[in-house]
């Protein structure tokens, strides 16, 4: 595991079992859409996570943007999925055009939060890096995965198999 030491602002604090801490810049939660103050703990990273829209944002900016211009969703890769239970809801395919970028890093908490990789780069090097939905984005997310890696010991060839699609 991965203790998160902190998640401040616009920057990313960890450490690996009592290891060196791990600091990087992050984009957080924008005004509306504040990233929630939580203490938790890794417990897996997806590599080459699809993006599960959630309802209230897929209402808000993807469903208005399908509107205005018919087709750009599945130009990003969007299509509809269905959910157990009934019903369907939008996802974004892995891939180059994913918000959620190459990793994602779960971790328990109240609020369907996550630390993920971005291909939206732009913002790390901005003074102002209040721009996500709430989810965390990630600089240097590759960095965070091998930590936990090495934390939890998992065997270099399984990692090295995942890494090669990384790099």
């Amino acid at each position: 595991q991965v203790a998160l030491t902190g998640v401040v602002l616009t920057r990313m604090d960890g450490d690996a079992r009592g290891g060196a801490a791990l600091s990087m810049r992050a984009v957080t939660g924008r005004v509306g859409d504040e990233t929630p103050m939580l203490s938790s703990s890794i417990h897996s990273v997806v590599v080459n996570p699809p993006w599960n829209v959630p309802m209230g944002i897929a209402a808000r900016e993807y469903w208005p943007l399908e509107k205005a211009r018919p087709g750009a969703l599945a130009a990003k890769g969007f299509r509809m999925i269905d959910i157990p239970g009934g019903g369907k809801r939008l996802q974004q395919a892995s891939g180059p055009q994913s918000a959620l970028g190459r990793l994602k890093f779960d971790f328990d908490n109240a609020f369907a939060v996550y630390l993920h990789d971005t291909p939206s780069r732009g913002k790390f090097s901005s003074f102002d890096r209040l721009a996500s939905h709430g989810c965390v984005r990630l600089e240097r997310p590759v960095e965070l995965a091998e930590r936990v890696r090495r934390a939890v010991g998992t065997g270099r060839r399984a990692v090295g198999h995942h890494r090669r699609g990384l790099a």
